[in-house]
């Protein structure tokens, strides 16, 4: 996969986990969901600013690649959801 279209791919991949991570819907990916640059890697950390409304996150999202996928995941232990459960919003 080129360059390009892998970076296309991850922040792709990034916007999805982050909208499966808040667990709610009417999140636009320009609006709510700031990814810092990053350098592309077969793995490696992509930082994220989320935003809605009054409540924000900052995210560390991990991912790997290979020539046929890429993976991203949260590795935030916790989601928006048991947060407010736990009062730490």
């Amino acid at each position: 996969m080129p360059d390009d279209l892998l970076t296309h791919a991850l922040c792709w991949s990034a916007k999805e986990a982050v909208y499966k991570w808040y667990g709610e819907k009417g999140i636009e990916f320009k609006k709510h969901i700031h990814l810092i640059p990053f350098r592309l890697a077969d793995e490696g950390v992509i930082n994220c600013r989320f935003q809605n409304g009054h409540y924000r996150k900052q995210l560390q999202l991990k991912y790997l690649k290979n020539k046929k996928f890429v993976l991203v995941w949260i590795a935030d232990g916790l989601n928006k959801i048991n947060e407010k459960k736990e009062g730490n919003s």
